[in-house]
């Protein structure tokens, strides 16, 4: 999901990228990370040069990046927000549900640190 959303955004920027021979346009890449509390997508062009790509007539100064690259963001974003906003919330009802039922998924971290009997690690390695 958070993909198709930071491809848009990607293919608005080569949709609007000056081409001469379409080597930088074809550069643009995005990247996501996603930590507890915090996702963080990064849009970016390797392309040595691109930093100073600019519209006809302007200047490197003024590099085209610098207005694209925002705009893109500000017009895919709520879209982008409002879907993963609903994947949190369907995870969480998941979640709520399952312990609702007593559902686990098998010992966590903490209860093996707590209770180390409970690894098997002959069984798990071996099937028995």
């Amino acid at each position: 999901m958070i993909n198709r959303h930071a491809d848009r955004v990607v293919q608005y920027v080569k949709d609007n990228w000056p081409v001469d021979t379409g080597t930088s346009r074809d550069r643009w890449l995005f990247e996501y990370k996603a930590t507890a509390g915090r996702l963080s997508l990064f849009i970016e062009n390797p392309m040595f040069y691109s930093e100073y790509v600019h519209r006809t007539g302007g200047s490197p100064d003024n590099p085209l990046w610098l207005r694209l690259v925002p705009e893109a963001w500000g017009m895919f974003k709520e879209d982008m927000l409002t879907d993963v906003r609903r994947q949190i919330n369907a995870t969480e009802r998941e979640l709520e549900r399952k312990q609702r039922a007593g559902e686990r998924r098998g010992p966590g971290l903490l209860d093996l640190i707590r209770r180390p009997d409970l690894v098997d690690l002959i069984g798990g390695m071996f099937g028995g």
